[in-house]
């Protein structure tokens, strides 16, 4: 993560953008937002 990346799991994402979760993956499916799996 040398470029300044920041890795979030679901529910703490949501907690930081304080939106629910299920607006946060109706986002990624969007596209409005990157989604990335491991």
């Amino acid at each position: 993560m040398d470029n300044g990346d920041i890795i979030f799991t679901i529910q703490k994402l949501a907690e930081y953008l304080k939106i629910s979760r299920s607006t946060l993956y109706k986002l990624s499916q969007e596209g409005k937002i990157p989604v990335f799996a491991f």
